[in-house]
C-alpha cells in the first residue's frame, strides 16, 4: 500500500491544490478505502508507509467513511438543526448513509472524488467536538408557540377551576388552536372585554378576526394611517369587545393581564428592528435552505440519495466565511474571498456534481428550485434592505458609514442581517440567470469588518461608504415600492 501524502510533502492549500490527486501515483488511496468498505476490514497498519500521525489519520478517515450510526434519519435530523460540519467530515457522513444503506457501488464512486481528503484532511468527528447548531426560524416561532400554548393552558388550569371539559385535553398544538383559545377569554369585570389578539396571529392562524376584533384591528390602523405615524409601543388601555358565549373562560384581572403579557411576548410586533429580524430570518429559510420544501420533500421521500444531496447543500451554506489567507498571516484583499470553495455556494467541487449524479434529481427536486417567485422574494429582499436603512441608519445612509477616526466598531447596527439580505439576493440573481430573466437589481455591497478594513486601509468599501448606490434603491423605485410593501408594514 502507497501511505496518504506526508505533512513534510502538503504544507498548504497551495501544496494541496498542486497535486494531481487523480493521477495513478495516489490511486492506491482511494483503492484501500474502497477495499476495506466493502470487505468490511481494516488495512494492516505495517503495511502503510508514511509518518505515523498521517497513517492515524488516514484510518481515521477509513472508519469515518463506515459509521454504523448514519443512516437517512440521522442525515435528517443534522438537516433539521443545520448542524455544522466540516466539509471533510460532511462529506464522510454522507458516504456512511450510502454504504449502511448498502449502496456500495454509490458509495465508491463518491470515495474517488476524495482521495486528497482522505490523504490529508481530518474527516472523523469526535467526542469531544461541539458541533454548532441552528435553529431555523420556522423551528424558533414553533418553540416560542410550544412555551406560550403551555404556560396559558396550565395557568388556566391552576387558577380558574376549569377542567380538560372547558380547556381541552391538552395544550393547543398550533396557532390556530391557540387563537381559538384565546378569543374564548373574557375578564372577569368588564364581562365584554376581550384580549388583544395581534392581526399577524389571526394571519398566521389562519382565522379572520372575529366581531369587534376585526373592527378594532382596522380601526387603529386607520388611525395610524391618517396620522402618518409609526407604532411606537402596545396599544394603551384599550382592548376589543364582545358578548360573551356559552364556552367563554372568565379570567381574573391579573390572570387577564398576566396573558396579555405572554401573547406580547411570543413576537414584539411592535419593535420594527425585531420584525425586520424576523423579515429576514424568514426569507432566508425560504431562499438559501428552502426549509419548508425540504421538510416536506424529506416526508415524501426514503432515497437516502436525495437526502445526501439535501444535506451536503445546506452544509455548503453553513460553512463559515474564508477571511484569511490558510497560514492567517494576511486578510484576503477585495474579491479574493470569492475564490474560496468554502466561501462561493456556486462553485461546484467534483465530490457535488457525483453526488446529484447519483441521485438522479430533477429540477424541481434541487434545492430551492421552483419553490417561490423569484420577482417576488426579489422585492420582498429589497424593501427589508431599505427598511434597515430606515431603522438602523434613521433613514439615511451616511448614518451606517463607519469612520476610521471613530472609536470602536459600531453605528451601522447589525450588519450581520444586512449581509444575509446581500447573500439572499445574489442567491435570487443567480436564479434569475438560470431561468432567463434578465431584469434584475444591480450590485449591492456588504458591511466588512473594522479590522478586516483596518488592514488593508479598505474604508471606502463599506457597504455605504462614499455614497454608494445599490442596486435595491433603483429597483423599489422603478417598481413603485419605495413605500415598502404589505409584508412589512405594521400589523397590529
Amino acid at each position: 500500500m502507497v501511505a496518504p501524502k506526508d505533512s513534510d510533502t502538503v504544507n498548504s492549500f497551495k501544496d494541496y491544490v498542486e497535486q494531481d490527486w487523480f493521477s495513478s501515483v495516489h490511486s492506491p488511496i482511494t483503492e484501500t478505502a474502497i477495499a476495506c468498505i466493502r470487505q468490511k476490514n481494516v488495512p494492516i497498519r505495517s503495511r502503510i508507509r508514511g509518518e505515523e500521525v498521517s497513517t492515524e489519520r488516514f484510518l481515521n478517515n477509513i472508519n469515518a467513511c463506515r459509521n454504523e450510526t448514519v443512516d437517512i434519519y440521522y442525515l435528517t435530523k443534522l438537516l433539521k438543526s443545520r448542524t455544522r460540519l466540516d466539509l471533510e467530515q460532511a462529506a464522510a457522513v454522507a458516504i456512511s448513509a450510502f454504504v449502511n444503506a448498502g449502496r456500495l457501488n454509490d458509495a465508491e464512486l463518491l470515495l474517488k472524488e476524495l482521495t486528497g481528503v482522505l490523504a490529508i484532511s481530518g474527516m472523523s468527528i469526535s467526542r469531544e467536538q461541539l458541533l454548532t447548531q441552528r435553529q431555523s426560524h420556522t423551528n424558533q416561532m414553533m418553540e416560542a408557540l410550544a412555551q406560550c400554548s403551555d404556560k396559558v393552558y396550565s395557568w388556566c388550569r391552576r387558577r380558574t377551576g376549569y377542567g380538560v371539559a372547558t380547556l381541552g385535553p391538552s395544550r393547543p398544538q398550533n396557532y390556530t388552536q391557540l387563537v381559538q383559545l384565546l378569543l374564548r377569554f373574557r375578564r372577569v369585570r368588564p364581562k365584554k372585554r376581550c384580549l388583544y389578539i395581534p392581526a399577524w396571529l389571526f394571519q398566521a392562524a389562519g382565522i379572520d378576526p372575529p366581531g369587534d376584533h376585526a373592527g378594532y384591528l382596522s380601526g387603529y390602523q386607520a388611525i395610524l394611517a391618517s396620522r402618518g405615524e409609526a407604532f411606537e409601543g402596545i396599544l394603551g388601555y384599550q382592548w376589543p369587545e364582545m358578548e360573551p358565549e356559552d364556552d367563554s373562560i372568565v379570567l381574573p384581572k391579573r390572570l387577564f393581564r398576566l396573558i396579555q403579557g405572554r401573547v406580547y411576548q411570543l413576537y414584539p410586533f411592535w419593535d420594527p428592528a425585531v420584525r425586520l429580524r424576523h423579515g429576514v430570518r424568514a426569507l432566508e429559510d425560504s431562499v438559501l435552505y428552502a426549509a419548508d420544501w425540504v421538510n416536506r420533500k424529506l416526508r415524501e421521500t426514503d432515497d437516502v440519495a436525495k437526502v445526501a444531496f439535501w444535506f451536503f447543500s445546506y452544509q455548503r451554506r453553513l460553512q463559515l466565511k474564508v477571511v484569511s489567507d490558510d497560514r492567517c498571516t494576511r486578510f484576503l484583499g477585495k474579491d479574493e474571498g470569492t475564490t474560496v470553495y468554502q466561501n462561493n455556494v456556486s462553485m461546484r467541487s467534483t465530490f457535488e456534481e457525483v453526488l446529484a449524479r447519483v441521485a438522479d434529481l430533477d429540477e424541481t427536486e434541487k434545492l430551492g428550485a421552483g419553490t417561490n417567485d423569484t420577482i417576488e422574494l426579489i422585492d420582498r429582499t429589497c424593501v427589508l434592505m431599505k427598511a434597515y436603512v430606515d431603522i438602523h441608519g434613521y433613514g439615511r445612509k451616511k448614518n451606517l458609514v463607519f469612520s476610521k477616526d471613530d472609536i470602536g466598531g459600531k453605528g451601522r447596527g447589525p450588519i450581520d442581517e444586512y449581509n444575509m439580505l446581500c447573500d439572499i439576493l445574489n442567491e435570487l440573481k443567480t436564479r434569475c440567470k438560470h431561468k432567463g430573466i434578465e431584469q434584475v437589481p444591480g450590485p449591492v455591497y456588504k458591511f466588512l469588518a473594522k479590522d478586516i478594513m483596518q488592514w488593508n486601509n479598505s474604508w471606502g468599501e463599506d457597504a455605504f461608504a462614499n455614497g454608494k448606490v445599490h442596486g435595491w434603491e433603483d429597483w423599489l423605485r422603478d417598481r413603485g415600492l419605495e413605500q415598502g410593501q404589505d409584508d412589512f408594514n405594521f400589523q397590529c
